[in-house]
């Protein structure tokens, strides 16, 4: 899972997600009860993440992301608060290396009326270092308490909507239908296999992202996908769930097949995140209406737009991240108005739009709040804006 900056870009400065290490499937996935559904949900929307409350057996409830590309994920003060027991560890791969969190035993976990019985959580969730604090300090409710049901996320209505079947769902008949292979084990992520190049790649759907789509370099080449010297580049920090690390996102346009009669061109962001496994969020998911039939490993996407084409993500010429102690510009779009001024990866930033950001609550309003323009550093203010034709002029 990725986390983004506030607005519909992909040049994100927090990753979130990890790749589960295998176990046997079904072991740790929660049950949800059929007396509880349908239900629908009203979400938050913050950082272009999905929020939904969430309890714990209790009345009361908790803002806690809806993430498909990981496990629940809750916070050492709710293991404390609700005496959640240790059951074991879980390793796994993220981006900025490899991450060990406890597994914990969670009986009951409700979201308005559903109610999901005995799942296993991973602990602790990110510290006040990570971006994605911003959007939650408690948690994400993952993939692996969403696998008995069907679920529909209305991006437009920010609507959440769960059910037994797909029976009766509106979104469903004329949509792009997509068999997925779920990722076994603490998670059971959607692993989808698009058509690219010359044989294609494994994409995780991933809710908990707010990139675009975005593969490794190294994965696009083995398919034959090239990427041009001068293809539109995002300098890019990204604080991942295992550390802080710099990457280039060089973005290279291409015919992604979704299954064997749709195909659609869009611009893939090529960056070394993790390798092996491409990531797919909610940037390009946000323009449909988007059915997760996990009983039957099957998405819909139904598109939002009226002629059923999708838009590139939208790319601002810099983003704002925090370092655990500063707020730093964690984005600069090459060729943008504030990379030809001089705005580098790691400047410190002091304002955004004229508001001081030297704590950590002045960062999270920031980060959650409206697309930024402006960017103060030291040395001067510089256009944050989104770039126009950022696709097609460098």
């Amino acid at each position: 899972a990725a986390c983004g900056s506030g607005s519909s870009s992909d040049p994100s400065p927090a990753a979130s997600g990890a790749a589960p290490s295998a176990s046997a499937p079904g072991e740790e996935q929660g049950a949800i009860d059929p007396a509880t559904l349908p239900v629908t949900l009203t979400y938050q929307e913050r950082a272009d993440h999905i929020v939904v409350d969430t309890g714990f057996g209790t009345d009361e409830t908790f803002p806690m992301m809806l993430d498909t590309g990981a496990p629940l994920n809750v916070s050492a003060d709710l293991v404390t608060q609700f005496g959640f027991p240790v059951i074991g560890q879980q390793q796994a791969q993220a981006g900025g290396g490899t991450i060990t969190s406890d597994k914990v035993g969670v009986d009951t976990v409700t979201m308005g009326g559903l109610t999901v019985n005995t799942v296993v959580g991973i602990s602790p969730w990110v510290d006040s270092s990570n971006p994605l604090s911003c959007v939650t300090e408690h948690g994400l409710v993952g993939g692996n308490a969403m696998s008995d049901a069907v679920w529909q996320i209305d991006y437009q209505a920010k609507t959440v909507t769960v059910s037994a079947s797909t029976d009766g769902i509106d979104h469903v008949d004329g949509a792009i239908t997509i068999p997925y292979q779920p990722q076994q084990g603490l998670g059971e992520t959607p692993i989808v296999g698009f058509a690219l190049g010359s044989a294609g790649l494994p994409f995780i759907v991933d809710t908990g992202s707010s990139f675009g789509i975005v593969a490794a370099p190294a994965d696009l080449e083995r398919v034959g996908v090239t990427i041009p010297a001068d293809a539109p580049t995002v300098q890019s920090r990204i604080t991942g769930a295992a550390g802080a690390f710099d990457v280039d996102l060089a973005y290279v346009t291409s015919s992604l097949g979704l299954n064997e009669t749709t195909s659609i061109e869009y611009p893939i962001a090529a960056g070394d995140i993790v390798e092996g496994v491409g990531n797919i969020g909610n940037a390009f998911l946000s323009q449909f209406v988007v059915t997760f039939d996990f009983p039957n490993a099957t998405i819909y996407l139904d598109p939002i737009s009226e002629d059923g084409k999708v838009a590139p993500p939208t790319i601002p010429g810099a983003t704002v991240g925090w370092d655990g102690t500063t707020a730093i510009v964690s984005s600069v779009a090459v060729g943008s108005d504030a990379d030809r001024a001089g705005l580098e990866l790691g400047d410190v930033v002091t304002e955004a739009d004229g508001k001081p950001i030297t704590t950590q609550p002045e960062f999270c309003a920031t980060f959650t709040g409206p697309d930024i323009a402006e960017i103060t550093t030291e040395s001067g203010t510089y256009d944050a804006g989104i770039v126009e034709d950022f696709f097609t002029v460098q």
